[in-house]
């Protein structure tokens, strides 16, 4: 998903949602305040690939140098999201490190976490 072989048009995935979407710190979608607001050290994009046979990806982005609470936005298959890398953390990631969907967890700063839908 990651590596698509076009831009992300931002059209209409199978839900009806687009095939990325962005949402803030507390798991809901980025508002225009959001996005010109020179505070905001969060934010996370949900690459869909309900379209596609790619697995969907989430990345939070956290750049503030403290910790911070994020709140996930629910998966794709609503089923929480499991992490795959966390760059505040060392390799690999702890086995079955889940999230469940609205889940909170705090994020190291800065850091970038890669999530992707629970298996279960």
């Amino acid at each position: 998903m990651l590596r698509h072989p076009d831009f992300y048009p931002g059209s209409r995935a199978v839900a009806g949602e687009p095939d990325v979407r962005w949402f803030s710190a507390a798991g809901v979608g980025l508002s225009d305040a959001e996005w010109t607001c020179p505070s905001t050290r969060t934010l996370q994009a949900l690459f869909d690939g309900g379209d596609t046979d790619d697995e969907s990806v989430l990345l939070v982005l956290h750049g503030a140098l403290d910790a911070a609470s994020v709140t996930l936005p629910p998966s794709p298959d609503g089923g929480g999201w499991s992490v795959v890398w966390d760059s505040a953390q060392p390799p690999p990631p702890p086995e079955g490190q889940f999230v469940a969907d609205g889940g909170t967890f705090a994020a190291d700063g800065p850091s970038m976490l890669v999530l992707t839908p629970s298996r279960g």
